[in-house]
């Protein structure tokens, strides 16, 4: 069985987590002397903490509502997150709210601004308020997926990531209101209450819940309780004839469930969803492509990995894992 989607890929390689968190980038470049991150409060709160975490950790002290505090980022700690991650967590108003710190290369910014809202910080002298809420759902059970609502009707899409994954989008205003969902699988009903959720952080737009056994749980989808693998194969050295290059490749193995035509991020992308126990006994994947076969053998990956899916890409000279 065959579905197109938009822009939905796997997501579990990085587990979409429930903790309070906005991804914010900004570069730090080693080729100069004096970089400045500046961290303006815009908020009603003082702010309690900026913790800067890298190959070496800043903690920045309490900023007062109005204030400014900046940091300068010379060219040893910036050298340093050439090579190492580095983010950063902002503390205030009972709120943990995390930033992304990453390399660019070839690019200079000299100041970086980071303003903070009482509901959010942003890139940009102004933060609104979001339209939509994201709810993540994870299948861990025996039982099929067949019907989501809540009370508030606030429901404004619903999206098949894989058998076992769905992305359903909520009116944020009308789901405000009424923070439930309704999960039908087979004939029984499992209703979560989520009002828990932080609306006032207009940052968060992302709620995972996931069911095992008669279950309905909230939080993080542990990935040890997978029963599915996922594999994106983007043709995108093909893309001058999509879809003929789409159908061409095809997958055979006994633990295929699914596949999926994905347009993510306009890159030519089909997806294949595997039961995972029958995937672990059968590891070795035909694939062919126009007049090309390839054999891909998942054990060690299955062993080692800690995520539920993996990413490859077909070029020219062959299919490599990215």
């Amino acid at each position: 069985m065959k579905t197109t989607l938009n822009q939905h890929k796997p997501s579990r390689n990085i587990s979409i987590r429930l903790i309070i968190t906005f991804s914010l980038s900004f570069f730090l470049i080693a080729s100069f002397s004096q970089s400045q991150l500046i961290f303006a409060n815009k908020s009603t709160f003082t702010i309690d903490s900026i913790v800067i975490n890298g190959f070496k950790k800043v903690r920045l002290s309490q900023i007062k509502p109005g204030e400014d505090k900046i940091l300068n980022v010379n060219s040893e700690f910036a050298n340093l997150h050439s090579i190492v991650p580095c983010g950063f967590v902002i503390y205030y108003n009972n709120l943990a709210i995390k930033g992304q710190c990453s390399r660019a290369t070839g690019i200079t910014i000299e100041m970086d601004s980071i303003y903070i809202f009482d509901n959010g910080i942003s890139k940009s002298n102004n933060l609104a308020r979001p339209t939509c809420l994201s709810l993540l759902f994870t299948n861990a059970s025996n039982k099929q997926t067949i019907s989501f609502s809540n009370s508030s009707k606030s429901i404004i899409s619903i999206s098949e990531i894989t058998p076992r994954i769905f992305r359903i989008e909520f009116d944020y205003a009308k789901f405000q209101k009424s923070p439930d969902v309704t999960i039908g699988l087979n004939t029984k009903k499992y209703t979560k209450d989520l009002s828990f959720h932080r609306f006032d952080n207009w940052n968060d737009t992302l709620i995972e819940v996931w069911i095992e056994n008669d279950s309905l749980i909230a939080g993080d989808f542990p990935i040890e309780k997978s029963k599915e693998y996922i594999i994106d194969i983007d043709i995108r050295e093909y893309e001058s004839s999509t879809q003929q290059n789409l159908e061409s490749l095809n997958i055979k193995s006994i633990a295929l469930v699914k596949t999926y035509d994905v347009d993510w991020e306009h890159l030519p992308t089909k997806r294949f969803a595997f039961d995972l126990e029958k995937l672990r006994s059968n590891p070795t994947l035909k694939l062919t492509f126009h007049n090309k076969k390839y054999k891909l053998n998942l054990k060690e990956i299955l062993l080692n990995s800690d995520s539920n899916g993996s990413f490859y890409q077909i070029t020219k000279n062959g299919l490599k894992r990215k």
